[in-house]
């Protein structure tokens, strides 16, 4: 794959979105879509989504959203919000939403807490947290380095 991304810069824009759509689509395997999603047009990017909205593939549809249009974002999260897009976390949006719409979150999350002062969602967040690092911890102390060869002094 990594000689695919060699050359995607210069394949042109529908040559890319129909391997883009081939991809969503199961047709093509071995290639995944996250290296495509750069070099796509803004329009295409769109199609793009639409496709990954229809086929309710919110992991892929995650990948997507650095690179489509504030309208995009906006469409994107108003489906997350209201449960029709599964699959995408809403924090992966906040950098891309507007001042206005974060700042309507903001004050929905501070009233959400005030009317359920007793929710365990921070908890349960940060437990996940937890055990997340957690794991990755013991990936890194199960790592073997290997020692350094000896060297002679002369």
């Amino acid at each position: 794959m990594r000689k695919l991304m060699h050359i995607l810069p210069f394949m042109e824009s529908e040559e890319l979105k129909e391997l883009a759509i081939k991809v969503i689509n199961k047709e093509i395997k071995g290639v995944k879509l996250i290296i495509l999603l750069p070099f796509l047009r803004r329009d295409d990017l769109n199609e793009i989504v639409d496709k990954l909205i229809e086929n309710k593939q919110g992991k892929e549809l995650s990948y997507a959203i650095p690179f489509v249009s504030t309208k995009t974002i906006e469409r994107i999260y108003q489906g997350v919000k209201s449960g029709e897009i599964e699959g995408v976390k809403p924090t992966l949006l906040y950098p891309f939403l507007d001042k206005d719409k974060l700042k309507e979150l903001f004050n929905d999350l501070v009233q959400a807490a005030t009317d359920n002062p007793d929710s365990e969602d921070d908890e349960l967040d940060m437990e996940e947290y937890e055990l997340e690092v957690e794991s990755e911890v013991e990936k890194v102390e199960n790592i073997e380095v290997p020692e350094a060869p000896e060297t002679s002094k002369k």
